[in-house]
This record gives structure tokens, C-alpha cells and sequence, in this order.
């Protein structure tokens, strides 16, 4: 069968008297994630000779769930095998495995090995790189993500809004400006995705401030993003201040050409 995932079923369903040993080396090398675990483990479950070192090819698989299961077996067979030093020593042979891998087992000290990687010419390498430092120290490493939002990769601009959008630990000051500074509508549409989760009042004023620049995409997210925040007004009490307020109301002047008068006045009428 073509379909990966009736490769499966037709696994878990097969007669006793088939050779599930050969069809399990089959399914080691599957498209499908799964079916890979589900070969793995029935190495492991039948204590079939060469497990553990299958199971450490196994640790560089594409997949992390699938990295998850050979992890478990391989610590299972050999407890003192060092998982993260041979991310290391295999660092430059499988690059981006071995960064993802980092990222999962590795400790804070092993960024000064990933960061690098950051500028590789490789668009892959630099995306797993953002995720492993993410993973690892956040809390360094978010302003160094947040500026790659200004590449001119989407790949990575997508990456790095990803993150950040997992973290929310991020300066908006410095997004919005990343989205005031870049010509691309695409990364100026991900930078107000993450605008629009900056709270309740800030929120607003990032729609607001974002429309009508000639970026007929944007324009819409924004448009969109204010009459969600209409219908949403009352899931949050958050506090308006009087500076929040002075922009909010310079900024429906400034934009009354691009709102209906209807929109106006309701916004007019929640911020009193």
C-alpha cells in the first residue's frame, strides 16, 4: 500500500505467522513518522539483536518524535550513553539534526556552539538554530529572534514569529518598529501578528497605527484585527491611560479615511 498510514493499520493488524522482523526494517525507513516509531519499538519490544544501534542512528531522524522514542530506548539499553555529546561530535556532519537534538537534551553552554549557526547560508540550519537557543535561553537569545524578523528570508521571519509567539516575552516597540522600517508586506503582516497579542489598549493602537501605508494585506489584518477587538472588548478590564487614550484618539483622526464613521464612534464610545 502507497498510504503511510494504512502501512499501520496493515502492521497492527498482521497475522501472527508474517515476518513482522522484515517488514519492521521496512518501516524504519517510512515516510511515516509513526510507522518509524512503531518499527523502533518493536525492535525493543522483542529485545531484537542490534536495537540499541539502530536506535542510535535513530537519533538522527528528522522527526522529534520520533527522536523522543529512539532517546528512550537507547538510555533504556545503554543509561550512561551521552546523547548530547554526540549531537556535538556530529555537529558539523548532521548540522541541523544535531542543533535540534541540542535543543532537546543539550544545557544553556551548548548555545556558544549553536549561535554560529545563526548566519548559516543554509536557511534549515538558521531556522533550527533559532529554535534550539530559544529552547535552551530564551531569555538571551529573544532579541537576537526578534531582529531576524527583518531577513529577507520568509522561512526564517516565519520561524522567528513562531517563537516568539510561544514566548510573548518580546519588546512590541521594537517590532513595530521592524514592521515600520521593512518593505515586505509578508514579514509586515507577521510582525503585526505579534503586535496584536500585546494587550488589550496597545493592541488597538498597533491596528491602528499599521493602517493605510498602502499595504492592501495589511490593511486588512488591521481592519480585521479592530473589529475583533470590538467583539472581544469585554474579555479583558484592562485600564486605559491618558496617554493611551490621546493616541487612540489622534490616531482615529489621523485614520478616519480608512475607518467607516460607524467603527469611529464605537471605538470612540469604549474608550471614554
Amino acid at each position: 500500500e502507497k498510504d503511510p498510514f494504512l502501512h499501520k493499520i496493515l502492521f497492527q493488524t498482521m497475522p501472527q505467522n508474517v515476518n513482522r522482523l522484515m517488514i519492521s526494517k521496512q518501516f524504519l525507513h517510512d515516510k511515516y513518522p509513526p510507522n518509524r516509531i512503531l518499527a523502533l519499538q518493536y525492535f525493543a519490544e522483542h529485545h531484537i539483536e542490534g536495537t540499541l544501534e539502530i536506535a542510535i542512528q535513530i537519533l538522527l531522524d528528522k522527526n522529534a518524535r520520533v527522536r523522543a522514542a529512539a532517546r528512550d530506548i537507547v538510555l533504556c539499553h545503554a543509561p550512561h550513553f551521552d546523547i548530547r555529546q554526540m549531537y556535538l561530535e556530529q555537529l558539523n556532519s548532521h548540522t541541523a539534526i544535531c542543533i535540534l537534538g541540542l535543543g532537546e537534551v543539550g544545557q544553556i553552554e551548548d548555545c556558544n556552539a549553536i549561535a554560529p549557526f545563526l548566519c548559516n547560508p543554509r536557511i534549515s540550519v538558521s531556522c533550527t538554530a533559532m529554535i534550539a537557543l530559544m529552547r535552551l535561553d530564551a531569555e538571551t537569545y529573544i532579541s537576537c529572534i526578534t531582529n531576524l524578523l527583518q531577513s529577507e528570508h520568509r522561512k526564517i521571519v516565519k520561524t522567528a514569529t513562531l517563537l516568539l509567539k510561544k514566548n510573548r516575552l518580546y519588546d512590541c516597540e521594537t517590532i513595530f518598529a521592524i514592521q515600520n522600517q521593512t518593505s515586505y508586506e509578508y514579514t509586515k503582516i507577521k510582525c503585526a501578528s505579534l503586535l496584536f497579542l500585546c494587550g488589550k489598549w496597545k493592541s488597538l493602537i498597533y491596528a491602528l497605527a499599521m493602517l493605510g501605508h498602502g499595504y492592501e494585506n495589511l490593511d486588512t489584518c488591521c481592519l480585521n484585527k479592530i473589529h475583533q477587538w470590538i467583539l472581544h472588548y469585554n474579555r479583558s478590564y484592562a485600564v486605559l491611560s491618558e496617554l493611551e487614550k490621546q493616541k487612540i484618539l489622534t490616531l482615529l483622526h489621523d485614520k478616519q479615511n480608512f475607518l467607516s464613521t460607524g467603527l469611529i464612534q464605537h471605538i470612540l464610545f469604549l474608550v471614554k
